[in-house]
Parts: structure tokens; sequence; C-alpha cells
């Protein structure tokens, strides 16, 4: 039997006003068992040291307030766990205006087309899929986003291969951390044509799809 993890994260909002990012992107970083043990000792190796060095940082790893000279140090952590990284990308303007009813049932379509791709290549008959989405906003928005993702698995997973989901704090575990930073870079590409992050992992993604085409 195989432990696998499976670190979710999405980037972009769900306003859909001229005020409201143009692209809303959901992605996986997922990893085996020891890759994941790896993940951590080697971010956390990275903290002590960066404390060690009196730079002043919080001890979570998140892209977009990180400088520059700690995104440098992060990335070549991230690749030396190999992960099977995905994203499915969603052109807002381009959303269906049923799907743009509520911020529930948007993000229920975008993890439920994820998620349909990605969980048939996870895993094997016997293994564990430990799905772990980033938690972010108040406990009833955690409750509604995790009954939406509950429910798309119930649709998708294969009764051979367990599937145990949690929605966690960003600092509750590396993975997370990991999953930010290559959704970051995502989000630069397309929203600012900056692909220098990009670049440094692309070689990571299995799957990057735009939904609507």
């Amino acid at each position: 039997m195989v432990d696998y993890w499976v670190f979710g994260d999405e980037t972009g909002n769900f306003d859909f006003s001229p005020k409201g990012t143009a692209f809303f992107a959901v992605g996986t970083f997922t990893v085996s068992d020891p890759a994941a043990t790896s993940l951590r000792t080697n971010l956390a190796a990275l903290r002590i040291a960066l404390a060690a060095a009196n730079v002043d940082h919080d001890g979570i790893f998140h892209a977009s307030e990180d400088r520059q000279a700690i995104r440098d140090q992060v990335f070549p952590i991230i690749t030396a766990a190999a992960p099977r990284c995905d994203v499915t990308i969603l052109e807002k303007a381009k959303a269906y205006p049923r799907l743009r009813v509520d911020d529930h049932t948007f993000y229920k379509y975008a993890w439920y087309y994820h998620l349909r791709y990605v969980l048939r290549y996870i895993g094997a008959p016997g293994d564990c899929v430990h799905l772990v989405l980033a938690d972010y906003g108040t406990k009833k928005i955690r409750a509604a986003f995790r009954g939406a993702v509950e429910d798309v698995l119930s649709q998708l997973k294969r009764p051979s291969v367990r599937h145990k989901l949690a929605f966690w704090k960003p600092g509750a575990h590396e993975g997370l951390q990991a999953a930010d930073y290559t959704l970051w870079a995502i989000r630069r590409h397309l929203e600012l044509g900056d692909d220098r992050s990009l670049n440094l992992i692309d070689h990571l993604f299995r799957s990057r799809y735009r939904l609507f085409g």
C-alpha cells in the first residue's frame, strides 16, 4: 500500500466584476509519502536557516509575500520533491452564467473538472490518497467548500482506492506551501506574462488545462 498526498490550492478570486482577477485556477501538488516527508524536512531546514541568518520571516512560505531571495531558495526544494503538478484554468469572462450564481457553485465546478482528470492517475488498488486543500476564510465558507468537494469525491473516487479529505491552514503542512508556490507561478504567467518562476517548475506539470477552451 502506498500513501499519496495531493495538496490543493487556488489562485484568483470569485469577483466577476472588472475589479476581479481575469482568471481563477485550481491546482494540485502530488507526492508519495516519502517525498512529502522530504519536502517537509527541507523546507523546515530552510526556515531554520533563515532564522539563523536573522531574516525576518513568519515561518510560512507564501510566494506572494516572500522576497525574491527566499523564493529562489524555495523553488529548488520544490523541484527536488519531483511532484506531479496539475492545474485547471478558468477564464472568468467565459464562465457560463449558471456558474456565477455564488462562490460555492463556481468553486465546486472548478474542482470537479480538475479532480475528475487528476484522481484517475493517483493511486492503485489498495493505496490511500490524502487530498488536502488550503483552507481560507470563515468556518461557514470552509463548511460550504468542504461539502462541495465531498460531493465531488463521492462522484469521482474509485472504490479500490481510499480517499481522505482535509482542509488545513497553509501553515499546517509544507505541501500546501509548495502548492501555493506553484499556483503563484501560474498566476504570474496568466495575469502578468511573467514566466520567470514558471520556467523553473514547468517540467513538473502533467497538465495545464484551460477549461473553457
